[in-house]
């Protein structure tokens, strides 16, 4: 009996520990949700909460594969199904089978939960999917298909914009939102590829702003936006987005199953957004400048809206909206930490002291104009080319003195009267030129000492000897003679202006004051003063006080070495006044100054800079080579290592931006670190480090790592201030970051370190209020009693 007993006893825990190592499918979901809770973790993201939408929603899909038998996703079906259990539009799935046995053997529910969460976290577009900042949210629902063989589990993922809360409020505003982006496809890998290789996104956006009613798009670089928009669907929209909307405490008034959040603005396509540009050649402009700047009306303000509001910028490729751009600010960190890179002056020719200042001058000024015979009559025409070919700058005339010359043919009082009249005629035409009243001194002459002086000795030697009055009778008498004497006479009546003069220097007419001084500064090679020049010129171009063509005017030696640092100016402030963008044309110019100079070392310096931000391709492994070498080879040259290093990260940036779309290249990108460490003195275990990295990274408008390898060290109990505050403005850059608790998590933190500063954060200029649409950044916010 005993016997017996313990065989029924084994037989029953053989029972259990075999039923324990079956396939459970309730258990499923659950390891799952934890191993992608694992995977998210250690990519630095939030982890994902059970929301019972999503699992609603997860269900519908599970039930019609399990029915079908076939795994695929349908991305348009998917919004229905979330829309269907509650949900908006916004949110995305993956999907996958697994044996749940093999022959008669059961796989437990962690091997079989093991095959569908690596292929999630392997396959690439999963993948992409898994690790979406936004995302906080999952419901995944576990089927057995048909034949009972397989388990289907489906994923569906969402964040806060997955619910729809306050889009039937819209009657609570004066404007509601409108519907236009109905009519645009969503976002597309594909249509917007090109999309995500731009970075001026924070520069573009700056560029909205309101006049009169209108609102208007202004941009520094044509050429940079034509490789954005280059498809007849390309385009640009506005959207006006009212602080009114987030004014509620329990939801806010948008509606999530929209791509715009406002009052949005017809698109501009491509072809319109370039051919009504505003900003117009001077048709008075002798030189024809290609226009590279743009001022486009982009829609019409609603009188209607009367408090705060953001302009978004929505980003259209192809007829899909790709991206939607909200304010956004940096803050100014360590300069030790964030080299500004760009094109570097010439050296000691920035700041010289004393600067150049235009000053009123006083000067003489002479010219001499031909009369013609008999013309007593002069107009501006007639005087102003003499004026013109002085090259001066503008002027105030103080005095005036005319000595008017007659020839010595004729009577000698009808010459002095005749001149005089001339001289009368001159002084006319040069008061119209005037405001202030001229007072002239003026003398008639003839011109006998000129004839003397001119003939003695020579084919008319024997007139000159009669003396001057027998001469002056003698050709009166002979008209042969005096027809033979002509050529010499008619260059004998003229008058000499002679000008005590001011220089003018009053509103516009200061620009013409300095170009002359520059030009005079390069004829007299007095560079240190053509520097300081050059340097006022393009300050007042910024303050548009000068027209862009200042600089153009400013006349240097193109093929003389020692002008070299000069023109390099010339690019140099180009480049300023371009928003800190390098055009092809300076590229050039900097290969011809370095063919010109190779051994200056800025021009080389500048000539890389160019390159990295120009070409398109980054080359032959040869010349990617030989331009590491380049770079190398500045570090034993006189431009401070900080400067280098910019530059060689800018070089490493262009080289990780190349592989983004390249499969298996986490190996070349690591090296690309890895050489950013090996010069960036940065080491891992320190919060300044990454602080560092994060801001070079920033210049290369990398926000998403920049912020990524700032995340870990938001969870320091006594966090930085200092990196707490840059965290929050490099994820303002990022509207997937607004969602997730990351960021919430950061603003609280921000709350109770430094809530003044935490309160600036909101709003114009800083960051945009719609971080509002995280309920945890809002629930904050109207807790910290910000104004």
């Amino acid at each position: 009996m005993k016997k017996l007993l313990l065989s029924l006893s084994l037989l029953v825990f053989a029972f259990i520990s075999k039923a324990q190592d079956n396939f459970n499918i309730d258990d499923l979901p659950k390891i799952l949700v934890h191993e992608l809770n694992n995977f998210r973790a250690k990519n630095g993201l939030d982890t994902f909460d059970v929301n019972q939408v999503l699992v609603d929603a997860s269900a519908i899909d599970a039930k019609a594969m399990s029915k079908s038998g076939q795994i695929k996703v349908d991305p348009e079906k998917v919004k229905k199904n979330i829309v269907k259990s509650g949900g908006t539009k916004k949110g995305e799935e993956v999907a996958m089978n697994a044996p749940t046995s093999k022959g008669r053997d059961n796989y437990k529910t962690e091997q079989v939960a093991k095959v569908i969460w690596t292929r999630w976290e392997n396959n690439k577009k999963d993948k992409e999917v898994v690790l979406k900042a936004q995302y906080m949210m999952i419901g995944i629902t576990c089927m057995m298909d048909k034949d009972n063989k397989k388990v289907i589990a489906v994923a569906v993922f969402g964040g806060y914009d997955s619910f729809n809360t306050g889009a039937k409020m819209k009657k609570e505003l004066a404007v509601p939102f409108n519907t236009k982006s109905k009519k645009l496809l969503t976002p597309d890998v594909k249509s917007c590829k090109n999309c995500d290789k731009w970075k001026n996104y924070d520069i573009l956006q700056k560029g909205l702003k309101v006049e009169n009613g209108k609102i208007y798009l202004e941009y520094a670089n044509l050429k940079d936006l034509k490789r954005l928009l280059k498809k007849t669907k390309d385009g640009l929209a506005v959207d006006v987005v009212q602080r009114a909307q987030y004014d509620k405490p329990d939801y806010n008034i948008v509606d999530n199953n929209l791509q715009n959040k406002g009052v949005m603005q017809k698109v501009v396509y491509k072809d319109k957004v370039f051919s009504k540009n505003l900003i117009k050649p001077d048709p008075k402009a002798k030189k024809k400048v290609k226009i590279n700047k743009l001022k486009i009306e982009m829609g019409k303000m609603n009188t209607k809206i009367t408090g705060d509001y953001e302009l978004n910028l929505i980003v259209v490729q192809d007829g899909h909206v790709c991206k939607t751009i909200t304010r956004s600010y940096l803050e100014q960190g360590d300069q030790e930490s964030n080299t500004p890179i760009g094109l570097l002056p010439a050296d000691e020719s920035v700041g010289l002291k004393p600067p150049f200042e235009p000053r009123s001058e006083s000067s003489i000024l002479n010219f001499t104009i031909p009369f013609e015979k008999n013309k007593s009559e002069f107009k501006t025409e007639d005087v102003q080319p003499f004026i013109k070919a002085l090259n001066e700058p503008d002027f105030v005339i103080d005095g005036l003195f005319i000595y008017a010359y007659s020839s010595i043919e004729g009577d000698a009082s009808a010459n002095a009267k005749l001149q005089r009249k001339r001289a009368e005629s001159v002084v006319k035409v040069l008061q119209s030129m005037q405001t202030n009243k001229i007072s002239p001194i003026i003398e008639t002459k003839d011109s006998w000492s000129l004839f003397e002086l001119e003939q003695e000795d020579g084919k008319y030697d024997a007139l000159v000897k009669l003396g001057k009055d027998k001469a002056i009778k003698k050709i009166n008498a002979d008209g042969k003679l005096l027809e033979e004497l002509e050529p010499v006479l008619s260059k004998q009546r003229f008058a000499q202006i002679v000008m005590d003069i001011t220089y003018d220097v009053s509103g516009n007419k200061e620009q013409r004051f300095s170009e002359v001084s520059f030009n005079r500064a390069i004829k007299a090679n007095k560079i240190p003063q053509a520097y300081k020049i050059m340097e006022y010129a393009h300050k007042k171009m910024l303050e548009k006080k000068y027209t862009d063509e200042v600089l153009d005017s400013m006349k240097v030696p193109t093929n003389e070495v020692a002008f070299v640092p000069l023109m390099n100016n010339k690019v140099y402030y180009t480049f300023l006044a371009n928003s800190s963008m390098v055009d092809d044309e300076g590229y050039e110019e900097l290969k011809r100054l370095e063919k010109l100079d190779p051994t200056n070392d800025i021009v080389r310096y500048n000539r890389i800079f160019s390159s990295i931000k120009l070409d398109s391709t980054l080359g032959t492994k040869e010349q990617q080579g030989k331009m590491q070498q380049e770079i190398d080879a500045l570090y034993k040259t006189k431009i401070t290592k900080k400067l280098v290093d910019g530059l060689n990260i800018e070089w490493q940036f262009k080289i990780i931006e190349s592989l983004d779309t390249v499969e298996n290249a986490e190996a070349q990108i690591e090296g690309c670190i890895t050489k950013i460490k090996s010069f960036y003195n940065f080491k891992e275990s320190t919060w300044q480090n990454a602080l560092k990295l994060a801001y070079v990274f920033t210049r290369g408008k990398d926000y998403k790592y920049s912020s990524t390898i700032l995340e870990p060290f938001l969870k320091v109990e006594n966090v930085n201030e200092g990196l707490l505050f840059s965290y929050i403005s490099i994820a303002s850059h990022l509207p997937e970051k607004f969602y997730s608790r990351t960021f919430s998590d950061a603003l609280h933190k921000a709350k109770t370190r430094n809530p003044e500063r935490y309160c600036k954060l909101f709003g114009e200029p800083y960051m945009s209020f719609q971080v509002l649409d995280n309920p945890n950044a809002k629930k904050d916010y109207r807790d910290a009693g910000c104004k």
